[in-house]
């Protein structure tokens, strides 16, 4: 049986997990999660959707890792730290990468990488919640305002490490008691 998003399983998507439509194959990222609606967009194209969540069951892949070709990576070796771009995932589940500076080609396994992504931050305005780069001053429990769309952000979480985040520009609100 195959399995789908329910008001019972709705509570284990998150923004940046990876589903499908009920009936397709390819991946879907999710980007934002609004009343009943996901919306996200195709891994391998910048084509968007939205739908309920009755059309979408949680993504499975049992080939390999979906990677970006231009996804840098940094590692360590012999206490030297390493930055590489990924070429390609060989035979035996390693990943080719190219490291940056030397032009050389190296193999390592996913274990020994660590994904380099810009910082950032989740913020929710009402039920809908998205994550943002932004400067590293910002704090879990933050009031934000966002100019561009007039909205008031709370900020959930720090240190995302979400791949298809949004630049935040803004001002952070203080309050005071009264």
């Amino acid at each position: 049986m195959t399995e789908r998003f329910d008001s019972t399983t709705i509570n284990f998507v998150s923004i940046g997990d990876l589903v499908t439509k009920v009936n397709g194959k390819k991946p879907i990222e999710v980007t934002e999660i609004w009343d009943n609606c996901i919306y996200g967009h195709y891994v391998d194209s910048t084509k968007s959707l939205c739908d309920t969540y009755e059309c979408f069951k949680p993504y499975e892949n049992n080939d390999q890792t979906i990677m970006n070709k231009e996804q840098l990576f940094t590692w360590t070796d012999n206490d030297t730290i390493h930055y590489g771009t990924y070429l390609a995932t060989n035979s035996s589940g390693q990943y080719v990468i190219e490291e940056k500076q030397t032009g050389r080609i190296v193999t390592i396994h996913p274990d020994y990488l660590e994904e380099v992504v810009p910082w950032t931050f989740s913020a929710k305005n009402g039920s809908t919640e998205k994550h943002f780069t932004g400067k590293d001053t910002i704090q879990k429990g933050d009031v934000l305002y966002k100019s561009s769309d007039q909205k008031v952000w709370n900020v959930t979480a720090v240190d995302t490490k979400s791949k298809n985040a949004t630049k935040f520009v803004g001002r952070r609100l203080v309050t005071e008691e009264i």
